[in-house]
């Protein structure tokens, strides 16, 4: 009796090896949304893909345009759709394939196919950079299987062959590259004249980059530096002229995508030496340049303008800005 029960005790763990391996086949096809409960080998993958710039690199505002010479990231998200009054699942551990060759740019880095897994937080992070200015159409697909030589492809015709790349979905992603760079040049005359004394000042900046930050603002550098002139009758002065650290800082405005300036201006002194009847004298003083032009912050549109604005107190005097684009990038 024992002997019997042993037999028919090992044919059936052998049955329910066999049995167990199919299941487990078709629970990993599940998982991967190859093969639905139903019809499995008839319906498509249930697999969905979400792909957007990260928010730590968001486009510009309003828009899914991004700016040449800076890095993007890119989240591709792979969800399985569980059922309703659930939301979709992440697919962990899933591989994202890219399978279009960039056309205006580099992904990773490199023209040829890169791979990226799902990691923390249910994305699968993919750097994108711009070269030149245009239209970019990117496609993502997760992976079901790949034969390693088709990374190594620049022409991406392996991507599409079906024996050798094997996608559950893929999700085209489309946006724009433009030229995200501006010059700007601030420039300060001023006069003053009363009972024949006369004194000018004439204050520039160099042509200031501002250059685009990865939070999406714009920031450039530059001092701005002044020289007077003065006649004062029979009496001589000697200005010397200053120079102050001129920082401007720019965002594009989401509502009418303009483009707002804030100037800031850092501490300087000058000083100066009077002669008059023989008597000499020499002295110093702080100088503050945002109260001198009264002008702190300006708006202006993305295509370039030239502004104007009156300085404050006595005499006569004005600060002007000019802003344009940098278009020169765009053209290599």
């Amino acid at each position: 009796m024992r002997s019997r029960i042993g037999r028919v005790g090992v044919r059936g763990r052998l049955a329910l090896r066999r049995l167990f391996l199919v299941a487990l086949a078709l629970v990993v096809a599940l998982l991967a949304g190859g093969i639905p409960a139903r019809q499995a080998l008839a319906q498509p993958s249930s697999v969905e893909l979400n792909v957007n710039f990260s928010p730590q690199t968001p486009p510009l505002p309003a828009t899914l345009d991004i700016c040449i010479d800076q890095p993007y990231l890119i989240e591709v998200r792979p969800v399985v759709p569980v059922g309703e009054g659930i939301g979709p699942v992440p697919l962990f551990g899933g591989e994202i394939i890219s399978m279009t060759r960039p056309q205006w740019g580099t992904l990773n880095g490199t023209k040829q196919p890169v791979g990226r897994m799902v990691d923390a937080g249910g994305a699968a992070i993919f750097t994108y950079k711009a070269e030149r200015r245009g239209q970019e159409v990117l496609t993502f697909g997760v992976l079901r299987h790949i034969d390693p030589q088709v990374m190594n492809d620049p022409d991406y015709s392996s991507v599409m062959d079906h024996v050798r790349t094997q996608i559950l979905t893929s999700h085209l992603f489309i946006f724009g590259a433009v030229e995200c760079h501006f010059k700007v040049s601030l420039l300060v005359t001023w006069n003053y004249s009363v009972g024949g004394i006369y004194v000018g000042a004439f204050a520039t900046t160099a042509e200031t980059t501002l250059d685009r930050q990865p939070d999406g603002t714009f920031q450039g550098a530059n001092p701005i530096k002044f020289t007077y002139v003065a006649s004062l009758g029979v009496c001589s002065a000697d200005y010397s002229g200053f120079s102050a650290p001129t920082r401007i800082t720019g965002k594009i405005q989401a509502g009418d995508g303009d483009l707002e300036l804030n100037f800031e201006f850092g501490p300087a002194q000058s000083s100066a030496a009077f002669s008059c009847d023989g008597l000499k004298k020499t002295g110093s003083r702080n100088e503050d340049v945002a109260k001198y032009v009264g002008v702190t912050k300006a708006t202006f549109p993305q295509e370039g303008d030239i502004q104007s604005f009156p300085t404050p107190g006595e005499g006569q005097g004005q600060f002007t800005v000019s802003v344009r684009p940098i278009t020169a990038a765009a053209q290599k």
